[in-house]
C-alpha cells in the first residue's frame, strides 16, 4: 500500500484506456456529394448526377452527411451511388473517448476512472429512410 501511495504522488501510476461508445443512430440528410479528381484538391463538380463523365482518371467518391448532432466527410463509393443528394437517412456512429484510471487519495485498492476526454465520432453507416418506416403520429 505504501509503494502504490507513493507512485500515485509521483503521478506514475495513471492509466489510459481507448473506448468507443454503443451504437448511436442520427436523423441526417445527404447534405452534397462531390466527384475529386485523383490528382486534384478540388471537387470536378457539386454532383447530381454522373452522366457523360468517361476517362481512364480515378475518381474518390465523397459524401457530406449533415445530421443533428454530428456532420460527417466521408469517402464511400458504395454509399455514393446508392444515396441521393437530399436523401434522408440514419446516420449510425460511435464517439471515441480517451479514459484515464487512477488510485483516489481515499482508495487505493483499485484503480478508478478520473477523467475523460472525447476524441472524435467514427461514421459506421448510413441508411436510407424507407417512406413505410417513418411513424407519423399525427
Amino acid at each position: 500500500m505504501y509503494l502504490k501511495r507513493i507512485a500515485w504522488r509521483l503521478g506514475i501510476t495513471k492509466k489510459i484506456k481507448i473506448e468507443l461508445s454503443e451504437l448511436i443512430y442520427e436523423r441526417g440528410v445527404v447534405a452534397k456529394k462531390f466527384l475529386f479528381d485523383e490528382y486534384d484538391k478540388y471537387p470536378v463538380n457539386d454532383h447530381d448526377d454522373l452522366i457523360g463523365i468517361i476517362g481512364l482518371t480515378t475518381y474518390d467518391y465523397h459524401i457530406l452527411f449533415k445530421g443533428e448532432k454530428v456532420n460527417f466527410f466521408i469517402k464511400d463509393r458504395m454509399l455514393f451511388d446508392k444515396l441521393e443528394r437530399g436523401a434522408d437517412v440514419i446516420i449510425t456512429y460511435r464517439e471515441k473517448y480517451k479514459v484515464f484510471f487512477d488510485y483516489t487519495s481515499e482508495n487505493f485498492d483499485k484503480k478508478q476512472e478520473v477523467k475523460r476526454e472525447f476524441i472524435e465520432n467514427i461514421f459506421v453507416n448510413a441508411k436510407i429512410i424507407k417512406e413505410d418506416y417513418i411513424n407519423n403520429d399525427e
